[in-house]
């Protein structure tokens, strides 16, 4: 193998005595030293200047990355949990729509609505005058209401 042939990607035995590493880059001092700067296996980055008389030692490798060999089917059912596992993130109402139960209209706007700050649930529900038999609204957090007796 010679200096030439080494560029951005490429992955290489010999410049790390027995690992593969990962070119990142190469600048030329000269036509025979090439500063290689290059990524191991396990992440770590490092630079070596190799001469002309480095060139035996060095070859391409096709091992070191990770093959794509598993079962399809496998990484599907990965995929999906942690599509699931990150759904909240982007779906406020994930567990009304995933849930068997069916809420009323009120009932959401009263969960993601009205009560989605303490501040103004709490302080709303305090001025107003109800009967005593009648059920309070209660929020304790940010993102939590319940009903009280």
């Amino acid at each position: 193998m010679r200096l030439e042939d080494l560029s951005s990607g490429s992955r290489v035995v010999g410049v790390v005595p027995g690992e593969t590493v990962s070119v990142v880059a190469a600048q030329w001092h000269g036509s025979d030293a090439l500063e290689l700067t290059y990524k191991t296996l396990n992440g770590g980055l490092g630079q070596q200047v190799l001469f002309r008389a480095d060139e035996a030692k060095l070859s391409f490798s096709d091992t070191g990355s990770r093959p794509f060999d598993a079962d399809a089917e496998e990484f599907r059912l990965v995929a999906e949990a942690q599509r699931i596992s990150l759904a909240g993130l982007f779906d406020p109402m994930l567990a009304v729509a995933t849930s068997d139960v069916q809420p009323l209209p009120h009932q959401i706007r009263a969960v993601y609505g009205e009560c989605s700050t303490a501040r103004r649930c709490v302080s709303s529900w305090r001025t107003t005058r109800v009967p005593a038999r009648r059920s309070w609204l209660a929020c304790t957090s940010r993102s939590s209401c319940f009903a009280t007796t």
